[in-house]
């Protein structure tokens, strides 16, 4: 008999065992059968399709009901989608790692800055730390860049999500929710916003003005239908 059962107590926080899962921290009894390769494959094996499952259906709710992951996770029911914070972390990462290899379909591009620079003081700095780098090639001097560039995007992405949710916050005062739960909204449309250019990344390399103009579209329609979900506004 292991340990833990004689002693009645959690392995992880030492509480009282009622059951065979601790109630105070969701620990299951621990039994040294678990290590047998036949019970561990079968754990193996549920976890990848569990994982997969909730992929999938988080990501199928994301893009074909707009607003409606939201509604579901305010509503209480989390443990069929992934978190909104892991989805958020997971798509962003994936979708900066996507358009790091294809400069052309890049978020910012310092080669489009360039034809904007009317002060000419970008291309001559540009240069300048181009030759700190021992004169490293254009095609490689300037994917280092937008990567570096891109990279704080990400960053600056993710902060504004919180200035987001507080602006929802004003405009949906009478619906008096929390500042998480417009949050929560606010990282679920920038979810869906990832997973759509990654899906349209093939489109930006053909015709970039194009993507862009469909991805506003996307954006403006998919807002509408999830704002009418979760607060019922009549926009």
């Amino acid at each position: 008999m292991p340990v833990e059962q004689k002693n009645k107590r959690c392995a992880s926080c030492g509480e009282a065992l009622v059951g065979i899962y601790c109630y105070d921290c969701g620990e299951k009894i621990h039994h040294r059968h678990e290590f047998a390769l036949a019970h561990y494959s079968r754990e193996i094996i549920y976890q990848i399709t569990h994982i997969d499952a909730k992929i999938f259906k988080t990501l199928q709710l994301l893009v074909t009901r707009p607003g409606r992951l939201t509604a579901e996770y305010l509503l209480g029911r989390k443990k069929p989608y992934i978190r909104p914070i892991r989805l958020y972390l997971a798509l962003s990462m994936l979708y900066f790692f996507s358009f790091s290899f294809f400069d052309k379909a890049a978020l910012l591009d310092i080669r489009l800055l360039l034809k904007f620079d009317f002060t000419g003081r970008l291309l001559p700095a540009l240069q300048a730390k181009q030759q700190l780098l021992g004169g490293l090639a254009d095609e490689l001097f300037y994917r280092s860049i937008n990567q570096q560039l891109n990279n704080k995007i990400s960053l600056l992405l993710f902060l504004a999500i919180f200035i987001y949710a507080f602006v929802f916050k004003v405009i949906f005062v009478a619906k008096k929710r929390y500042y998480v739960e417009h949050l929560i909204f606010c990282l679920h449309l920038m979810s869906f916003s990832f997973l759509r250019d990654m899906l349209f990344l093939p489109l930006y390399l053909l015709h970039k003005p194009a993507g862009f103009g469909l991805a506003l579209a996307t954006t403006v329609v998919y807002l509408f239908l999830s704002m009418k979900r979760v607060y019922g506004a009549r926009v």
